[in-house]
This record gives structure tokens, sequence and C-alpha cells, in this order.
């Protein structure tokens, strides 16, 4: 009788096993379901925005990201200077990143990222998640890095005058005729060439959408680079400068010199005209323009000298046909007054007549 006084009741032994099965399953369930709503939740777009911004913004790994994303489509500045270029200006700021993304397609997300300044938000760039063919452990659809655009400055323009037959690059690259802009482009002294002399002409290329101002250089048709100046009332206008002839400067220093010396005493009535004809082309309108001139002018001197003699600018135009610039003061030397000075600072036009070089034009610079 006692045995049987302490047996469980079967009601209650049925109900405790299913209570202990009911719970087994239950936590098994529970486990499947924490499972599956941490797989769910692994692989939700934020965390992978986090990946990125944090790979790539907040370690400036621009580079990277240019290079993944195919994003520089400029062929005279390289991926590294973009990255440098986006370096220089992030540098010290404080980026973030929200989502823009309307939520009407859930396959992509959309992300703005940015700095302040002042009370103004500087966005950056933007970068976009998509679905990728990959999928999770539970076959939930994994977002990837899909796109991802930069907002830089890029309102740089050069110019370059380069003279015609010559080689213009940017930054190492060689600029073609697609980004020629003008062509044959006289230089300001083929107006003193003779006929038949060509004269120096220039090509000018123009390229656009830079970030920074470029090395620019210019070379000859022998690959020699030429020497080139950046115009001083134009930013980033870079002209070629006239090849300068050396060998006519030894030759012919002396000579040019002499002619404007023999011109400056002549119009001060100190010499004749038969004096300029070693120097000056007769028949040209400026040898008539000489000779016709009255020296109504001269100043009262009892002796001349020269100071301050130069010349210099010697440039070629074809084989017989040349420029130098002459600069001197000549000083009137006068009694009981005070010593006068006329300078002349000129442009000589000389071109070969009957085997020797002789002056038909010159400019007042």
């Amino acid at each position: 009788m006692q045995n049987d006084a302490k047996k469980m009741p079967k009601f209650y032994l049925v109900l405790i096993i299913c209570w202990v099965v009911a719970l087994a399953v239950l936590t098994a369930v529970l486990f499947v379901v924490r499972d599956y709503l941490a797989d769910y939740e692994s692989v939700q777009p934020k965390y992978v925005a986090d990946e990125v911004f944090e790979k790539y913004f907040v370690s400036g790994d621009y580079l990277s990201l240019i290079k993944h994303s195919s994003l520089n489509e400029s062929k005279f500045e390289s991926d590294e200077m973009l990255a440098e270029y986006i370096s220089s200006i992030t540098e010290g700021k404080e980026l973030s990143y929200h989502n823009i993304s309307s939520g009407m397609d859930t396959d992509v997300s959309k992300y703005i990222v940015k700095y302040t300044e002042g009370e103004k938000d500087i966005k950056i760039a933007s970068f976009t998640l998509s679905v990728s063919d990959e999928k999770s452990e539970k076959g939930f659809k994994k977002y990837e890095l899909s796109d991802f655009e930069l907002f830089y400055r890029s309102d740089i323009s050069v110019r370059i005058k380069a003279i015609k037959g010559s080689v213009p690059y940017i930054n190492g690259v060689m600029l073609d005729s697609s980004y020629i802009t003008e062509d044959n482009v006289p230089h300001e002294t083929n107006a003193h060439m003779p006929e038949g002399v060509e004269g120096i002409k220039f090509t000018i290329y123009e390229v656009d959408s830079l970030i920074s101002a470029p090395n620019v250089k210019v070379c000859d048709a022998e690959g020699n680079e030429m020497e080139i100046e950046l115009a001083k009332s134009d930013d980033l206008y870079y002209y070629t400068k006239l090849v300068y002839d050396e060998v006519l400067e030894a030759e012919y220093s002396d000579f040019v010199i002499e002619a404007a010396k023999s011109f400056a005493s002549y119009m001060q009535n100190d010499t004749t005209l038969q004096k300029l004809n070693p120097y000056f082309e007769k028949g040209t309108e400026l040898y008539k323009s000489i000779r016709s001139t009255l020296q109504w002018a001269v100043i009262d001197h009892d002796s001349y000298d020269f100071e301050d003699v130069e010349a210099s600018n010697f440039y070629r135009y074809d084989e017989n046909t040349f420029s130098c610039r002459v600069k001197l003061t000549q000083v009137l030397k006068r009694k009981r007054l005070e010593d006068f000075r006329d300078t002349m600072d000129a442009t000589f036009y000389l071109r070969m007549v009957d085997g020797k070089y002789l002056i038909y034009d010159r400019t007042n610079n």
C-alpha cells in the first residue's frame, strides 16, 4: 500500500514529459530563430556602410577607392594626384555619413559623406551599396560597394601657345590635335617679315577640368625641351618663347650696335647719311624715312658719347632673316649745361642682301 502511495500519477508524469519536450523544442526553435535573426541582421547594409566608411574615408585611403571605382576619367591627372587632392581638402575635417535612400528599392542603399564648415555641410562623396550575388548562411542577400562618386572642384583650365610644329605636354601627357583651339596664329614680328618669309606661327591648345595647376612643357620636333613662360596677365596661359640664337649674337652684336650708334648720331646731325649705308638697306621704307627725316629735334651739344649699350634678343626667322634688340643711351655733352641723355630701345630686322646682312625695318620698344 505504501509503494502505491508513493507512485506519481501517470497524468502528472505525462504532463512533465510534455513540458520537458515542449521546452526542449522551444529552446531549439529559439536558437534557430536567434541564428536566423542574427544572420539577417548581419547582412543589413548599415554594417557594410560602416565598413566602407571606416576602410576608405576614416583611414583616408582614397587611392584604393578611386582605383576600385574607376572614378578618374582625366588622362592628364593620375589616380594618385586625385587621391592626394581629396586628402588635402579633407585633412583635419571630421567626416560623417548618412543614408539618403528613399526606401523604395530595398536592393540599393545610397549614402552621402560630408564634413561641416561653419554652418554649412560640404559634401565630398557618395557611395552606393547594392545587393550582390553572394548570400548569407541562411540565404539572405548580401550588400557590396557598387558605386562611388567624388564631389570636387575641377575648374582649372590651361592654355598653351606653342610654336607651330612643337609638341606640348601636360603632366607628361602629349596633347593631340583635339585640344587645338587656334592654329596658325602669327607672331607680332610677322608684320615686319619681308615678302616670301612666313615668320613664326603658333598653335594654341586648351585643356579644361583640371583639379590643380599642372606641369607644362613644350618640346621641339627633335624632342628638345623649349623655354616657356607664364603670361603675367592671364593665369595658366603659357607661351613658348622664341629660340634665342647665340650664334647670331656672337657674330652680329658689334654690327647692330654700330648701326644703332650711327643712326643715333645721324639723328643728332653728327654724321652723314653715307655712314648709315653699311648697315641699312637702301630702297626700303625705313631707309627712305631716314633719308627724308629733318633733324629738327637736334639738341645743341659740343660732343657726345654712348653708355649702357646692349644687343640682345637675337631670333632667326629663316636662313636669311633675323631680328635683334638694341638699347643704348646717347650722352650729349654741353658746356656749362648738364649733359642730355637720349635713350634708344629698338628692334632691328635684318636680311641677307648680296651676301651681307642689312637692316630693312625697325620698331621702337
